[in-house]
Order: C-alpha cells, then sequence, then structure tokens
C-alpha cells in the first residue's frame, strides 16, 4: 500500500525535461557572447607576439652588434591562402615568420596563425633592426584584423628608430582591413 507520508526521491520527468531546457537556454546566450571574446584574445595573442619577436630582434642586434631582420618565413607564400586577393607579401607573414642574424641563422621562428581570422600585413617586407637598434628610414606597420570583424583591428608599428608600439588607428585614421 502507498504511504502518502512517505518522502519522494528523484525528479519526474516533468521537472528533468524543464531543468534541461533551461539549462540549455542558458548555455546558448552564453556561449553566443563569447565569440568576440575569443577573438579577442585570439587577436592579443598575436599582436604580443610579434611585439615580442620584434623587441627580441632589436635587442639581440645591440647584444650581437650586427643586424637582425624579421622577416617572413623563407617558403611561406606557397603555403597560406591569406585573404582573398591578397598580395604576396601578405600571405608570407601570415604563414609565419622568423627572427634572423645577418649570417642567416634564426634566432627564434613563429609559425603561422592557426586561426585564419587573424592576418598580418606588412607595407614592407621585413625589418632589419641595426646595432644601434635602429629600424629603417620609414615606418613599417603590421595590421591585424578579424575576417568576421568580431575583434577591433589593431596595428603594430616599428618606428625608424626601432622603439615597437601597438596603435589603435593608422596615421589618425581607421586601421585599414579588409
Amino acid at each position: 500500500m502507498h504511504n502518502p507520508t512517505a518522502q519522494r526521491q528523484g525528479l519526474m520527468l516533468v521537472e528533468l525535461l524543464l531543468a534541461i531546457a533551461i539549462i540549455a537556454i542558458l548555455l546558448t546566450i552564453g556561449i553566443g557572447g563569447l565569440g568576440p571574446l575569443i577573438a579577442k584574445n585570439r587577436r592579443v595573442t598575436e599582436v604580443n607576439t610579434l611585439v615580442g619577436l620584434l623587441q627580441l630582434a632589436r635587442s639581440e642586434s645591440i647584444k650581437r652588434a650586427t643586424a637582425v631582420t624579421v622577416s617572413p618565413a623563407e617558403d611561406a607564400t606557397n603555403h597560406h591562402p591569406g585573404y582573398p586577393g591578397a598580395n604576396d607579401d601578405l600571405r608570407a607573414w601570415q604563414a609565419g615568420y622568423a627572427v634572423r642574424t645577418a649570417g642567416g641563422n634564426v634566432l627564434r621562428a613563429q609559425p603561422g596563425s592557426r586561426n585564419d581570422a587573424l592576418m598580418i600585413s606588412s607595407t614592407r617586407g621585413g625589418v632589419t633592426f641595426q646595432p644601434d637598434g635602429s629600424a629603417g628610414a620609414s615606418n613599417l606597420t603590421f595590421f591585424f584584423c578579424d575576417r568576421h570583424h568580431l575583434a577591433d583591428p589593431r596595428a603594430v608599428v616599428v618606428s625608424g628608430v626601432g622603439r615597437v608600439r601597438i596603435a589603435d588607428t593608422y596615421n589618425g585614421s581607421p586601421i585599414p582591413c579588409p
């Protein structure tokens, strides 16, 4: 016989289905907002990696009293599609880059981005830091853009004196992203 005062254990099917529906709705809302955060973190990682390698190249050029270059990986142009219609220089930077001494010794290499949403482009084919830390007569600029426009673009600028900085604009205008 059924005892009306006995405590019920477990969930009824309706309660369980309602709980699952609520959890699914909350996860959908929460995960949808993660896209921009993930894109921003990827962009920050890419920017900081390049800045670190540029600073390494500059300090090594001063320490070794010889020119040190940051340039695209040697065979990079053929291994990454880049943006549709992009030039070979852009594809080369996207596929990876390296820090090399004047003798061609690779001090550090950075493989290309595994995230196709980020791109690196450049206004020059590379930057060579001289023994005094300078980097040439004009600025070199790298652009970091998100194909899906989930993260704001950033620029990494190397000045002629060798200073490396991160910028939100390019010559006072929005960063040119395709």
